[in-house]
């Protein structure tokens, strides 16, 4: 009962993070979209493949001996974490 909710949470934390990964680089203009190698029709399948790809990280290192936890979206700025944002 608890290993399925554990799951069920996780699986809830995985589409928060790529619905927030969605639209933070939607809110990206095409320059910086295409610095980082995306194009505007690539964003969802990039997001998800971000999202795979933390999970089979996270799997990887909970089989080793140190655990150490990363969001998905730890290498891409969020649009609060953006210098160019003006601060109200």
């Amino acid at each position: 009962m608890l290993s399925m909710l554990r799951k069920m949470a996780a699986a809830l934390h995985r589409q928060r993070v790529r619905r927030i990964t969605i639209r933070e680089l939607m809110t990206l203009e095409d320059a910086a979209l295409t610095d980082i190698g995306v194009e505007r029709s690539q964003i969802r399948s990039f997001a998800e493949a971000l999202v795979q790809g933390s999970d089979n990280q996270q799997a990887r290192t909970e089989s080793s001996v140190e655990v150490q936890a990363t969001p998905a979206t730890a290498h891409m700025p969020l649009a609060y974490d953006r210098e160019d944002r003006v601060a109200a």
